[in-house]
């Protein structure tokens, strides 16, 4: 199986990676990787700055087309600080727990905003 490199800060051409459109970019392209069989390096070279949208936006629709154990397997994060890795941990529980259970998710998120 063939490893490819994506390089996030080269495709989106910023280092600050911050917008939903962005990360719906890279997902397109992580997605075709893995689609034609390939294992990906995803890498955060050069990254400033990682914000929730630009994440939910990347690993959504990868969680929706592929399983947990093929993203494992097949796609690896590189040059991530420890608190952009934690970051993203976090939304990728958050987004499994929604994709498990939408409805139940909503409702928990709703009573979350009403207490708050």
């Amino acid at each position: 199986m063939r490893i490819i490199s994506i390089e996030v800060t080269r495709v989106i051409e910023s280092e600050h990676c911050i917008l939903e459109d962005d990360g719906a970019r890279v997902a397109s392209l992580v997605a075709a990787a893995l689609k034609a069989e390939q294992r990906v390096n995803l890498s955060f070279h050069g990254n400033q700055m990682l914000t929730s949208p630009f994440v939910r936006a990347l690993f959504g629709p990868l969680l929706e087309q592929f399983s947990s154990e093929q993203l494992n397997e097949r796609l690896q994060l590189t040059e991530l600080s420890k608190g952009d890795l934690a970051r993203i941990k976090f939304i990728l529980d958050d987004l499994k727990l929604r994709l498990r259970d939408p409805e139940a998710y909503d409702r928990a998120r709703e009573h979350a905003l009403e207490v708050a």
